[in-house]
């Protein structure tokens, strides 16, 4: 997936916006091969080297759609491209040995229109077979369709804006979704030799899809009929954003949906029709299921709440990302303060349940406090999080610690006591790491409540970064828990590294097997990630299962055998080429040690969860430690050229059949440095 500079586009929306509908900005972009098409609606980007459509890009609302568009033709292998300046927009020219493939992209008030013809420029007939992809990974997205009144037409919502892309002559035969992908197709046709396709389509840009699909249907004269409504809620201040959507009965499918103004007033657009209903989107706004078009709908007030606290990600030299959830879709407000004063604040301006927000500018190590405020949402109160402390990441090398545990899973009060020994130990950490299996159900919602709960003391004020173990199922609760550092697969967090000063961490997703695409993605990404290291950094590296183990509580394992977990023979390898120093994982509820090619391989699985008794499999000879029947984590003190590893056991728990019963000890078992 193309990165784009956000923070230039931004900028150049923030020029752009004093200006007149009718004007268009053309041009490439500061310190990338990205060019653009510009007006006060849309931001367009056009990589330059391949003509790919990578971002559309809402102006008025800041919000992306799409983060790259390719079109494939089959025994079409490029070995020309030209990019063109024409009105409007650009022309990308592609030649091979059997096509011409002529593209044009003309942007005109919130509508970039495409034109592709494709020529056979061979001497013989050619079948032509195209597809059009659109992929929106990482966009995160109210709703989406791919179809309307029975035609292909792909719909999305990206909180208070939308976007539809189709063609109004029905020249668009297929559309099929795979994961975050879009597939789109016009009919297979044969060429001749020197004849020529042309397949038209568009994308437009609005307030919300009813808005979209009623222009869509004005413009191909199929007729419909306006329905008008009001929502009303006791005391409610303000009505807007509630999303509403028009169904028919007996029947799941969405036909279009809106959402409501700050007086509660919607409207909806849809060819006359027998069981027309509209539902909530939210189902807490009432237990009633069908509503009629045009009507007015009285609710009671909505109680709202913290689903769980908030729970701080990724830290940077100037920032903090903060997470937490409410009851129901609310807006909310991040105040920081120094000093007594308050220096930053930021907002959602569109109810979510699931927030996900980013405070920047701040400065580098530096203490603040904050607190988060969920306004009067729907009639209910205002709501206030306690003040809790942030500290933002160094500029300068100094020492620091971190620490690391994993298998929490479901029994919170012994997670609980894993966060107070760790805080009554160190304090607050600069960041911890999680390794793995934070719930036992990663589909079920109240068991992430409970986790953030049992873990709040330290997260709220502590950046924490995840690697996904299998309890997770992959499940896009963790995504939509957790906004983590830009990296590769699922929603571009499933795995990714970060830098702390002069520490570089890996966390991967050990769960991926080797028949899975997403195999060779990873480990690729890997390598890359792995050659473009600073090697004078430490180099950590986390993810679930061990290479090796001696736990056979549930029978042999290939882990207890030297060839290891089936990512030995792809990840040892790098590890060894790249100067890895230590490993840490999970999955075995026990503390283990392994010490092979200069690599250190901590297992910690005793975050909580019942505790390994079994492990009876002969140990191997790089074999350097461990103790069953111990909660435990490891803390971690970076020096300049040294890192102090220290083990911790938290309580001794004497068996898994009656997890209750554990006795606090908080005492070391086991230390070890690597020198740099």
């Amino acid at each position: 997936m193309k990165k784009l500079n956000i923070l230039v586009i931004f900028l150049l929306i923030m020029v752009f916006s004093l200006s007149s509908n009718n004007i268009l900005i053309k041009g490439s972009l500061d310190n990338s091969d990205n060019i653009f098409i510009q007006n006060s609606v849309m931001t367009v980007i056009i990589d330059s080297k391949d003509g790919d459509l990578i971002s559309i890009h809402s102006n008025i609302n800041k919000k992306n759609f799409l983060n790259n568009h390719d079109i494939i033709i089959q025994n079409h292998s490029v070995n020309e491209y030209i990019i063109e300046d024409i009105e409007n927009g650009y022309k990308t020219i592609e030649k091979s040995d059997n096509f011409e493939v002529t593209t044009y992209y003309t942007l005109n008030n919130n509508f970039l229109n495409l034109k592709t013809e494709i020529k056979n420029i061979s001497d013989q007939a050619n079948l032509l077979k195209m597809n059009e992809i659109l992929d929106y990974d990482g966009i995160s997205h109210n709703y989406l369709s791919k179809s309307f009144l029975n035609e292909n037409l792909f719909s999305i919502q990206v909180e208070n804006t939308s976007m539809i892309y189709g063609s109004l002559n029905d020249e668009i035969k297929r559309m099929i979704t795979n994961g975050n992908r879009i597939f789109s197709s016009p009919k297979f046709a044969k060429l001749n030799s020197k004849e020529t396709f042309t397949f038209n389509r568009f994308f437009e840009v609005g307030k919300d899809i009813a808005s979209l699909h009623k222009d869509y249907m004005d413009r191909k004269g199929i007729e419909y009929k306006t329905y008008t409504g009001n929502i009303h809620i006791k005391d409610a201040k303000d009505l807007e954003f509630i999303n509403i959507n028009l169904k028919e009965k007996f029947f799941e499918s969405i036909l279009t949906r809106t959402y409501t103004d700050k007086k509660g007033n919607y409207t909806l657009y849809y060819p006359k029709k027998s069981n027309l209903y509209f539902e909530f989107e939210n189902k807490n706004f009432s237990s009633d299921k069908f509503y009629e078009l045009s009507t007015e709908v009285d609710l009671e007030p909505q109680i709202n709440d913290f689903f769980y606290m908030p729970s701080l990600t990724e830290v940077t030299t100037n920032g903090i990302t903060f997470n937490y959830r409410t009851l129901i879709p609310s807006k909310s407000i991040i105040h920081i303060f120094k000093d007594g004063e308050e220096v930053a604040l930021i907002q959602n301006n569109y109810p979510k349940e699931y927030h996900q927000l980013k405070v920047m500018n701040l400065k580098p190590g530096t203490q603040y406090y904050y607190y988060v405020e969920i306004p009067e949402t729907y009639g209910s109160e205002k709501i206030l999080s306690p003040i809790k402390k942030i500290k933002t990441k160094p500029e300068k090398i100094e020492p620091f610690n971190f620490v690391v545990y994993g298998d929490s899973q479901i029994y919170n009060k012994r997670h609980e006591l894993v966060v107070d020994t760790i805080y009554n130990n160190h304090g607050y950490p600069s960041f911890i790491v999680r390794v793995g299996d934070q719930v036992e159900k990663g589909h079920d919602e109240q068991m992430w409540s409970d986790h953030f709960e049992a873990s709040y003391k330290l997260t709220g004020s502590v950046p924490v970064y995840f690697a996904l173990g299998n309890h997770e199922y992959n499940d896009d609760l963790y995504y939509n828990a957790l906004d983590l550092p830009d990296g590769g697969g699922k929603d571009n967090e499933r795995y990714y590294s970060i830098d702390y000063l002069n520490v570089h961490f890996i966390f991967l997703d050990s769960n991926i097997t080797e028949t899975q695409p997403e195999f060779k993605s990873q480990l690729d990404w890997l390598e890359n990630d792995l050659k473009n290291t600073d090697k004078n950094k430490f180099i950590f590296v986390s993810y679930h299962h061990p290479f090796w183990t001696q736990a056979q509580e549930y029978g042999e394992m290939e882990e207890n055998y030297p060839q290891g977990h089936y990512n030995t023979k792809h990840w040892l390898p790098l590890f060894k080429e790249y100067g890895v120093d230590a490993v840490f994982n999970g999955h075995i509820h026990a503390y283990e040690r392994y010490y092979k090619d200069g690599i250190q391989f901590v297992t910690t699985g005793g975050g909580g969860s019942k505790l390994n008794e079994l492990h009876t499999a002969k140990p191997l000879p790089w074999k350097e430690f461990e103790l069953l029947r111990h909660l435990n984590y490891v803390s971690v003190e970076i020096h300049d050229n040294k890192a102090v590893f220290t083990i911790y056991s938290v309580a001794y728990a004497p068996s898994k059949d009656t997890p209750e019963i554990y006795t606090p000890t908080n005492e070391i078992i086991d230390q070890f440095e690597v020198i740099k």
